[in-house]
């Protein structure tokens, strides 16, 4: 049972208007006083009042679609889809964008829940304990999107099977380039470490074809980042090239930290692929205009984004079904300029 915005503040011995301000988004309250806020949230269930009315009384159109990060082309594409699909149907979206920030994730689900969402779409980080029960609790179902919580294998989502893509990928470079290739990961902060996300089940993947083919990963060739941004690429890959440690080729779990990756090689002086070859995930370029272009393992985005809305609306739909669906769908692995594959037929063929 919620409690009530005085009573929570009561409890907490600050006034109302604080708690308002925090639970509406007002960060000028200090650091110790927003967090004293959001762990009696937490704590004791709150949901604003007209919210919780509004949960009981009425049929939402609207649904809440939450994402990790909200520059990255895969998640605009899956909007895009899901968008498409709800529009049909008479049902509008809400988004937000967590920014691979689970504290920010834990809040923006209390949010979508606030607003009396019909629903969730979200691509998870870390576990699901501080929100599921209380979709649940409230019947607003929620379906993953690209990966979905460790602690929640019994949920709906929509997804490709990381590790298989992952271990073709892996072959398809260690077959040019051997052991000389340097692994850039990423691990989500606050991810459950059973290898339950995508980036991680990629991650084991890859590992696994290296030994599979009697190989390991080299010593100072691999690096995990907890964020999978163009500035972590960038930064980490600089400063291995100062350093004098050149891989032949590089090999990725993430898109945007790909992209920095690629950046920095370039600014060393160095080319893609003849100085280093690249391949990753959801290399995905609309405008046609990225050279070289990447060789990727590409999620069909907008697909999976209608797929999402469509297993959402028969959710809402039927909400008394308890089984769970996991939604398979198959990627396309592109073969392009940046993994060197040409040369190396050529190389191959000239033998």
């Amino acid at each position: 049972m919620s409690i009530s915005m005085k009573e929570l503040a009561k409890k907490l011995n600050i006034s109302a208007s604080t708690v308002s301000r925090v639970i509406n988004g007002n960060k000028n309250v200090s650091p110790e006083t927003y967090r004293l806020v959001m762990d009696a949230v937490e704590k004791y269930n709150y949901i604003p009042n007209e919210a919780a009315r509004n949960l009981k009384s009425c049929q939402s159109t609207t649904v809440g679609i939450l994402v990790s990060d909200l520059s990255n082309s895969f998640y605009t594409s899956i909007i895009a889809g899901a968008e498409s699909e709800f529009k049909s149907h008479g049902y509008s979206i809400i988004l937000s964008n967590y920014n691979e920030d689970y504290y920010q994730q834990i809040e923006y689900t209390r949010l979508m829940l606030s607003r009396n969402v019909a629903g969730l779409i979200m691509s998870p980080s870390g576990d699901s304990k501080p929100y599921y029960d209380k979709f649940t609790d409230a019947s607003v179902p929620i379906v993953y999107i690209d990966t979905y919580p460790a602690d929640r294998p019994d949920c709906d989502c929509v997804m490709i099977d990381n590790s298989t893509a992952a271990y073709r990928l892996a072959n398809h470079m260690i077959d040019m380039y051997g052991d000389d290739i340097f692994i850039l990961s990423t691990h989500e902060g606050y991810t459950i470490t059973d290898g339950s996300h995508a980036s991680d089940l990629r991650y084991n993947a890859i590992k696994q074809a290296f030994a599979d083919r009697g190989l390991s990963v080299r010593s100072g060739y691999e690096y995990t980042s907890d964020k999978s941004t163009y500035s972590a690429g960038y930064e980490y890959i600089s400063r291995l090239l100062r350093d004098g440690i050149r891989p032949r080729a590089l090999l990725s779990t993430s898109n945007n930290i790909t992209y920095g990756a690629i950046a920095a090689i370039s600014d060393s002086g160095l080319t893609v692929p003849s100085d280093i070859a690249v391949a990753c995930f959801d290399a995905i370029d609309p405008t046609g205009l990225v050279r070289p272009r990447i060789t990727s393992i590409n999620q069909p985005a907008f697909k999976m984004g209608e797929l999402a809305a469509r297993l959402m609306l028969e959710r809402i739909a039927h909400p008394d079904d308890h089984f769970s669906q996991k939604v398979m769908v198959e990627p396309i692995f592109d073969i392009q300029e940046s993994c060197g594959y040409s040369e190396f037929l050529r190389q191959k063929d000239a033998k």
